[in-house]
C-alpha cells in the first residue's frame, strides 16, 4: 500500500516532466529482501544504476539486471544474494562484511559497510531519480547535503540562502528524490535541495498509502462483528479470500491512489 502511493507521486512527476518512465535512471535505498524495497524494485520500471541494503551495495552504469532484482524480491533475498554474473563488465557488489575489494574502476573498498553507509553520497549512486525505501534517520542533513551537488565546496547553508538558485540541472545528482522511507533527509535539507530545484516529495505525503490502508483496515475490524469478519473478511488460505475482502482491498487500492494523485496535484 505504500508503494501504492510513493509510486502514484512518481509517475506523476514524470507525467509533468513530460519523461517517459523506462529512460529515467534511479538510485534506491532499501533492498529486495524489505517490504518497501521490493515492491518498489517489482512496481517500477526505471534503469536502476544502483542499490544498497542491510547487506551490500550494487552498481551497474548499464542498469542493474531487472530480472535478478525480481528474482531476489519475490523470494526476500537480500542484495549479496545477487548472481555476480547478470553484471556487466563495469558493474559490482561489495557486501558489508567484506574488506579491501577492488572496483572495476580501480578504486579500493577498504570496507563495506562505510561504503555501504556513504554510498548516496558517491558517484556511483548519481541518478535521475532516487527513491528512500530505507535507511537511517538523517542520513542526509545540512551538514552534508552539499555532496548532492556535483561542485566543489557546496555548503548546505548558502543552498540553503540561495546562492544555487539558479543551478544547472546536470550539477545535481538527483533531479527527483521521493521519500518512500521516514525521516532519511532532515527538514533542512529537504529545503536546501528545493533551492536548488530538486523536485522534492516528502515522505509525509509520499508514504501516507500506508496509513491509510491500516486505517482501513481497523475500520474494517470495529465496523464488523467478529462473526461478520470471519465471514467476509477472513481467509484459510490465500486462494479462498471471500468477495467482500477482495472488493474491499481493490478499494482500499482505489482509495490510496486517489488520494496520493489529489495531494500531488495540490502540490
Amino acid at each position: 500500500m505504500t508503494t501504492h502511493s510513493v509510486r502514484t507521486y512518481v509517475t506523476g512527476i514524470y507525467e509533468k516532466l513530460n519523461v517517459k518512465e523506462g529512460e529515467m535512471r534511479k538510485f534506491q535505498t532499501g533492498g529486495p529482501d524489505g517490504d518497501l524495497g521490493s515492491n518498489e524494485i517489482l512496481r517500477s520500471h526505471e534503469i536502476m544504476v544502483g542499490l544498497v541494503d542491510g547487506s551490500a551495495s550494487i552498481h551497474d552504469p548499464h542498469g542493474v539486471n531487472r530480472e535478478e532484482l525480481a528474482r531476489l524480491a519475490h523470494t526476500r533475498k537480500p542484495l549479496r544474494e545477487f548472481d555476480k554474473t547478470k553484471l556487466s563488465a563495469e558493474g559490482f557488489v561489495v557486501c558489508t562484511d567484506e574488506r579491501n575489494v577492488k572496483l572495476p574502476d580501480g578504486t579500493q573498498v577498504e570496507d563495506g559497510a562505510r561504503f555501504r553507509d556513504g554510498f548516496h553520497f558517491l558517484p556511483y549512486s548519481d541518478a535521475d531519480v532516487f527513491v528512500p525505501c530505507g535507511g537511517r534517520p538523517n542520513s542526509v542533513t545540512l551538514e552534508n547535503v552539499g555532496k548532492f551537488v556535483k561542485l566543489k565546496d557546496v555548503s548546505g547553508e548558502d543552498m540553503l540562502a540561495g546562492r544555487y538558485d539558479h543551478l544547472d540541472q546536470n550539477l545535481l545528482k538527483f533531479k527527483i528524490i521521493v521519500e518512500g522511507a521516514n525521516l532519511f533527509l532532515s527538514q533542512d535539507a529537504r529545503l536546501a535541495l528545493e533551492r536548488c530545484g530538486v523536485v522534492l516529495i516528502k515522505d509525509a505525503s509520499a508514504n501516507k498509502g500506508g496509513v491509510t490502508s491500516s486505517s482501513l483496515e481497523v475500520f474494517a475490524g470495529l465496523a464488523l462483528s467478529d462473526d461478520e469478519h470471519r465471514r467476509y473478511m477472513s481467509a484459510t488460505n490465500e486462494h479462498d479470500a471471500p468477495e467482500f475482502y477482495k472488493r474491499y482491498v481493490q478499494e482500499t487500492l482505489d482509495r490510496v491512489a486517489e488520494n496520493a494523485r489529489n495531494e500531488f496535484e495540490a502540490i
